[in-house]
């Protein structure tokens, strides 16, 4: 039962970033107080920790099905 609660957690929680890095408002406020290059950098760091997130969570979720 807890992998399938730590695999929901980590697919939910990739999406969340991933919807969070593509959000406007956030970074444009980042931008401000930050800088430009920054947020950029910053963002795009959150969108890829995201995307490992669910891949992670797709492999893992793999492994599980396979019983391996």
């Amino acid at each position: 039962m807890e992998d399938y609660i730590f695999l929901s957690m980590c697919f939910i929680f990739g999406i969340l970033f991933i919807w969070y890095s593509k959000h406007e408002k956030s970074y444009t406020k980042t931008a401000a107080v930050q800088g430009e290059e920054i947020a950029r950098k910053r963002f795009r760091i959150i969108r890829v920790c995201g995307y490992f997130l669910i891949i992670g969570a797709i492999v893992f979720g793999l492994f599980f099905i396979f019983d391996v």
